[in-house]
């Protein structure tokens, strides 16, 4: 088990809590691109694709807010053992691995809404 100092463990923390404010604005962005999509009428495809898209990042921004919460609530554990002069070192990989997943499954949901928007935009 690799263990990480508190003053790693922050540094950690601040990284992905600014990459996570990154997504939300990417997310943010996401939703008022796909809120401009006009599925012309009768096109159930473009119609269920716009609802899913828009389900899906609303789940999405609930997931980032989960993760944020989690680090934050970490952040505070940590100031509290470090003020009490604790010289803790911990695991926390299973955060890390929430954090990557997280990302990765971003990276793959930008590119599929910006392809939906490219091909619905386009016509």
């Amino acid at each position: 088990m690799s263990t990480k100092t508190i003053q790693q463990l922050h540094s950690e923390h601040t990284s992905w809590l600014h990459e996570l404010d990154f997504v939300h604005d990417e997310l943010i962005c996401l939703r008022d691109e796909i809120s401009m999509v006009n599925c012309k009428a009768g096109d159930l495809v473009c119609l269920t694709k716009f609802e899913w898209y828009l389900k899906v990042l609303s789940k999405e921004l609930k997931e980032l807010l989960k993760l944020r919460t989690a680090i934050n609530e970490h952040e505070e554990y940590l100031a509290k053992q470090a003020h009490k002069g604790l010289h803790l070192e911990l695991d926390h990989r299973k955060e890390e691995l929430d954090i990557v997943k997280f990302l990765e499954n971003f990276r793959v949901l930008r590119l599929n809404i910006k392809s939906f928007l490219g091909r619905t935009l386009a016509t």
